[in-house]
């Protein structure tokens, strides 16, 4: 399979990580042939964690990652969660499968595998 057939895989830290974290790991994937986006989300690293929350997490998340790369780039998609990023993989994913998009009547959409480390 050429690398532009390949899913992208979305890298989501655990609590006050950050997708830098990965970055001895992103060599060997780039290797292999496949692109990696960071997974980022607002309270990884926050100034003030009081004022973040799992649900604005999940949202921001699935809005400005996972929707982007599946709507605006046709890509797919594999995340890789570590901890409690996958709590919020798992928010932000849900209902974005290959096959859920497909039964709700959308053209052949991406796919996303959701994966806890």
């Amino acid at each position: 399979m050429s690398s532009a057939n390949l899913p992208v895989i979305v890298i989501v830290p655990g609590a006050f990580g950050t997708p830098q974290g990965f970055e001895k790991l992103l060599p060997y994937l780039a290797q292999a042939g496949y692109a990696t986006h960071p997974g980022s989300y607002p309270s990884c690293n926050p100034s003030d964690p009081a004022q973040e929350s799992a649900p604005q997490d999940i949202a921001f998340l699935r809005d400005n990652v996972l929707l982007p790369l599946l709507n605006e780039q046709g890509k797919d998609i594999v995340i890789i969660a570590h901890s409690y990023g996958g709590v919020v993989a798992g928010g932000a994913a849900r209902g974005l499968a290959k096959g859920t998009r497909t039964a709700q009547g959308g053209a052949y959409p991406p796919f996303i595998k959701v994966d806890k480390v």
